[in-house]
């Protein structure tokens, strides 16, 4: 029984180192090349066997069984006894004898301790149970434990050749890493100074050009301080020049008073020859003294400054008109006195001759004093005849109705309308003349101008301010201007002289404004109709400044008396005439344009109050314009520019208003009264009528007018 039982121990110590997990590693030559299952191996073979567990679990449950034989082993001093026996006496094997120290690098000295101290444990353990295996079979299981044991040494070294290898990949792949990140911090170092060069050069490059912004606006600041004193200088040479005319106008004024003091002018002036020298010289001082204040005391010149000198330029321009309209009625005058004297000899003459046919002798050659009573009486009643003829023929100056020049009805409101003009002017003639008002005048004019020179696009609100702002001065309320209150009110003319002022600034804005901005023509037009819808009577005063400075906006062609210069001529067209020169027909067209455009706006325009209220100058006197001027005959140059302008301001609502009748009214124009301007017009000036039948050519070929640039529809006043 013996035997067997040893035989049993004997297999499960066998059996035990075969299932541990040291005894279960199979060994692969290319281990190495993977590197994925480095570490799953290297973890198994540093594991601490539990073999000697159960070795010795065996080793307790044998001496358990052996406890009938009375006796009982000490295995822990039997295996020192044995190891200290067997070292003393040389008995150990040769792989336990050596005592020499591995030389395993890759692991610490205390791992290799561990190993050793396992390894004589197990021989111990070994030899203490192979001391209780019968002799003939100690000799068999001894050489197979030592070819086990030298089987794990082997792997032993093999696990430590592995180790070793795993150690120097982990160092070589930490001196990778560790090469990487010195590359990846030196690239970030390089990185980080060319950024900081980067931002040097930036900043560089910005304070360069910070410098040269600063340069070229010291630059501009020196170039515009040039520029105002330039434009001051200009403005100064102009202001002078407006005193150089008052001067001129002074002379004029002195030689018409001089020339005709015999012929009592001064029954004709409003004033005293010597009131008018006086205001004239004030106006002149005043002037002067401005322009030096200006100069001295400003670095710019202000609006009120030029408002002054230009006051007193129009104070004696006024002053020239009232002497040259008194020097043409005394002319006037001396002309008809000349004319009845010679009408009277001539009819005394002729009576004298019948007589002395009749009584055929020479005694009765001389009339008696009666006939020559009657005689004188008839010359008389002719004269004053002719003198009611004219007071008829009134703003034509001995021109008589003619039909080519102007319709039957045309002429009819134009004469009435301009007489009405200037009986309205007398209203306020003590007014204007009154040298205490002068100030106020002033005020007054100013209260005026600055709303309608400020008329703009840019919102309903502004526009009905400015026509807000008018309707008070006009009704007599304070407005505000400039810091001062003023009504128009204090004199009892000054409503009067507000009215006809008004008017005369709105025409004077097509002529100066509208004739370089044609959209501009639309807001003036819609605010000029506002005041004109509050204010019908103002309806003629406009319509007289529109006749005076274009007599095309009623229209006539006026055309020129026998006997009359060319400047008076072209002065009642509307020409401007500066130190006896005519103005350049370019010029003067152009401002016709702007007047005939403002007229047009004003027609087609629906009046700011609403659609519901009557308009007081509506579209059917588009209408009336456009046929009245077709019947009379083309002025070159001037009639194409008119008709072009006020259908491209009007036309758009003319169509939608007659369709058809438009039409045809269109169609006529180019069939029948183009070719008579082509006729009168020189190859060389055709450019207004070149763009005239373009324009009609366009119209009939899509049966359309488009707005005009700048219209104003009612949805804009909502």
């Amino acid at each position: 029984m013996k035997p067997q039982n040893d035989q049993l121990k004997l297999n499960d110590v066998i059996e035990n180192l075969q299932t541990s997990p040291k005894g279960q590693l199979i060994y692969d030559r290319n281990w190495h090349k993977h590197p994925q299952r480095i570490k799953e191996i290297l973890s198994k073979a540093s594991q601490v066997s539990d073999t000697f567990v159960h070795f010795k679990d065996c080793n307790q449950s044998s001496h358990s069984i052996d406890d009938s034989r009375s006796h009982y082993i000490d295995v822990d001093d039997q295996r020192n006894s044995t190891v200290a026996g067997h070292k003393r006496y040389g008995l150990l094997p040769e792989y336990l004898d050596s005592d020499e120290e591995d030389d395993h690098s890759g692991l610490s000295q205390d791992e290799n301790a561990v190993n050793s101290e396992l390894i004589r444990e197990i021989h111990v353990d070994f030899e203490a149970q192979l001391a209780t295996i019968p002799k003939e079979n100690q000799k068999r299981y001894q050489a197979e434990f030592v070819a086990w044991m030298l089987k794990m040494k082997e792997m032993k070294q093999s696990l430590y050749e592995r180790s070793k290898i795993a150690v120097q990949l982990k160092r070589n792949d930490r001196l990778q890493r560790e090469k990487l990140a010195n590359n990846q911090a030196q690239q970030l170092e390089e990185l980080r100074n060319q950024q900081i060069k980067s931002r040097q050069l930036q900043q560089s490059h910005q304070q360069d050009e910070h410098v040269k912004m600063l340069e070229s606006l010291a630059s501009k600041g020196i170039e515009y301080s040039e520029y105002i004193e330039k434009q001051k200088r200009k403005l100064l040479e102009h202001l002078w020049e407006t005193v150089n005319e008052i001067k001129r106008i002074k002379e004029k004024i002195l030689q018409v008073i001089n020339t005709y003091q015999k012929s009592n002018i001064a029954n004709h002036l409003p004033k005293s020859t010597e009131e008018i020298i006086s205001i004239l010289e004030n106006s002149r001082i005043t002037a002067e003294q401005t322009i030096t204040r200006a100069d001295n005391n400003s670095r710019s010149i202000d609006e009120m400054i030029v408002a002054t000198v230009h006051s007193c330029l129009s104070k004696a321009k006024i002053l020239h008109q009232v002497v040259e309209k008194a020097r043409n009625t005394v002319e006037l005058e001396i002309k008809q006195i000349k004319a009845k004297e010679a009408e009277a000899q001539k009819m005394l003459a002729t009576k004298q001759a019948e007589l002395a046919q009749k009584n055929q002798a020479s005694e009765k050659s001389t009339p008696s004093v009666t006939q020559n009573t009657e005689l004188r009486s008839n010359i008389k009643e002719k004269n004053d005849e002719k003198e009611n003829i004219t007071k008829v023929k009134i703003g034509v100056s001995n021109n008589i109705y003619v039909p080519k020049f102007i319709s039957k009805n045309a002429w009819r409101e134009y004469t009435t309308i301009l007489q009405s003009h200037k009986e309205y002017e007398k209203t306020y003639d003590s007014f204007v003349n009154d040298s205490k008002a002068k100030k106020y005048r002033f005020d007054l004019l100013i209260a005026i101008t600055t709303p309608i020179n400020t008329i703009a696009t840019q919102s309903a609100k502004h526009l009905l301010d400015k026509i807000t702002r008018l309707h008070n001065l006009l009704s007599g309320k304070q407005v505000t201007c400039k810091g001062k209150n003023i009504a128009s009110t204090v004199h009892p003319e000054g409503p009067s002289f507000c009215r006809d002022t008004v008017a005369l600034k709105f025409i004077k804005q097509a002529d100066q404004q509208i004739s370089s901005s044609h959209a501009s023509a639309f807001p003036i037009a819609l605010t000029a109709l506002g005041v004109w819808y509050e204010y019908p009577e103002m309806g003629d005063l406009f319509l007289a400044h529109f006749y005076l400075l274009c007599p095309y906006t009623v229209p006539f062609n006026i055309p020129k008396s026998a006997g009359e210069s060319d400047q008076e001529y072209f002065r009642k067209l509307g020409y401007h005439i500066k130190d006896g020169e005519i103005e350049d027909e370019d010029q003067y067209l152009k401002r016709m344009s702007g007047i005939i455009r403002l007229y047009a706006a004003i027609i087609q325009s629906t009046p700011p109050q609403g659609p519901d209220h009557v308009h007081p100058h509506g579209i059917e006197y588009g209408w009336r314009w456009l046929a009245r001027i077709v019947n009379m005959d083309p002025i070159p140059n001037v009639t194409a520019t008119l008709i072009f302008d006020f259908l491209q301001v009007a036309g758009n609502k003319l169509n939608l208003t007659y369709g058809k009748q438009f039409e045809k009214l269109i169609t006529l124009i180019c069939k029948d009264y183009y070719p008579k301007l082509e006729a009168i017009t020189p190859k060389s000036k055709r450019g207004p009528l070149s763009r005239l039948l373009l324009f009609l050519q366009d119209c009939l070929k899509k049966r359309h007018i488009p707005k005009p640039e700048g219209h104003l529809d009612q949805s804009f006043l909502r």
